[in-house]
């Protein structure tokens, strides 16, 4: 009978695949650790101690699941050149109606007031008529544009006229820099 014992050398990982993590956790200052580990499916402990060699748990499995995100980070970057780029100006019925109610409100020096549900296509179409026609400014009004002032400084932003003074004063130079007739009077004048 003999006395020996057996030594098992438990594996720590691969050395070379924490390398190249750390290598590119360096090069890439949008990727943290923490993101890191949440993209391949552990624990941002778990990864530190993977990284440092020092993960007592199952290191081929965290060996395993780094190399499958390293090829799906592959192919996204290889699919991020081939991604199609966004289609140009589709005309739709809901753009056509838009384009008309525009084109009308310059003809008759009026204003168009376009509304409806989101993604019918009004901003695209908006979009398109101010790069097809000349002396077009388009200006999004949003809740925060409630009052006369701020409404008055978006338009004055829009045609690059600074927001600085009251209303009346930006009500002056948006009549000077747009040639439209503006008689509004509140009810009971």
């Amino acid at each position: 009978m003999s006395d020996t014992a057996t030594v098992t050398a438990i594996y720590q990982g691969d050395a070379e695949l924490r390398e190249q993590i750390r290598t590119r956790l360096d090069g890439d200052k949008r990727l943290s650790q923490s993101a890191l580990a949440r993209e391949v499916g552990i624990s941002a402990p778990t990864l530190n101690q993977w990284l440092s060699g020092k993960y007592p748990g199952d290191n081929e499995n965290i060996d395993t699941k780094i190399k499958l995100w390293i090829e799906a980070d592959k192919a996204r970057r290889a699919a991020g050149g081939l991604m199609p780029s966004a289609p140009a100006f589709q005309p739709l019925p809901t753009s056509a109606r838009v384009l008309a109610a525009l084109a009308y409100a310059q003809m008759a020096g009026d204003i168009a007031a376009i509304y409806g549900g989101a993604g019918l296509g009004k901003t695209s179409a908006c979009e398109q008529y101010q790069a097809s026609n000349p002396n077009v400014w388009l200006i999004t009004m949003t809740e925060s544009c409630g009052g006369l002032v701020s409404a008055l400084q978006e338009i004055s932003d829009a045609l690059g006229l600074g927001e600085q003074g009251g209303a009346r004063e930006m009500s002056k130079r948006i009549r000077k820099r747009v040639p439209v007739i503006c008689d509004l009077k509140p009810s009971g004048q």
